[in-house]
């Protein structure tokens, strides 16, 4: 009985909506601060860490973002690293690599990319579906302009943090 309590409890996530991402360029300790702000909800422990400047200069080594202007972050290195903190806990980032491959080609041109502010909405989207155990209607031609594989991707992501998040509760509810 006490772990379906658990798993109706609606558990506080933290959905950055697209107009709350700064569209002014920020430097990576403010970058850092937004995201430990906006993100502390999904944390299990007080001490946890959303992200740091040594994870976020790793992910830009690793290539899974463009580097940053005279290191400065735009919204799209947001968008990008927001999805990567959610991805992380269920791929390698070997994989996350891959997945944004085709994303970072748009943004080879031009870091103003509206396929990839579309592609965050719709994870925004998913992200309340699944935080209210709803499934999320996937449907390729809807999405046309985003390759169907990666918005698969994300929502089995996020499905995959849900049932660890729920793990964890019964977890620190009942040991």
């Amino acid at each position: 009985m006490k772990n379906e309590h658990i798993l109706n409890k609606n558990q506080s996530v933290a959905i950055i909506p697209l107009e709350s991402i700064p569209t002014i360029e920020l430097y990576v300790d403010q970058v850092t601060t937004f995201l430990e702000k906006r993100l502390a909800p999904n944390k299990r422990y007080e001490d946890d860490k959303i992200m740091t400047k040594t994870m976020i200069n790793n992910y830009a080594k690793a290539k899974l973002f463009p580097s940053p202007y005279k290191k400065k972050y735009s919204k799209s290195h947001i968008i990008l690293l927001i999805l990567i903190y959610h991805l992380k806990s269920v791929l390698t980032i070997h994989d996350i690599c891959k997945l944004f491959a085709p994303i970072n080609k748009l943004l080879e041109s031009n870091l103003e990319c509206p396929e990839l502010d579309k592609l965050y909405q719709l994870f925004t989207e998913m992200q309340v579906c699944i935080s209210e155990h709803r499934e999320y209607p996937l449907n390729p031609e809807e999405h046309s302009k985003i390759p169907y594989n990666i918005l698969t991707v994300l929502s089995y992501s996020l499905m995959a943090n849900r049932a660890r998040q729920v793990a964890e509760r019964v977890i620190d509810t009942n040991f």
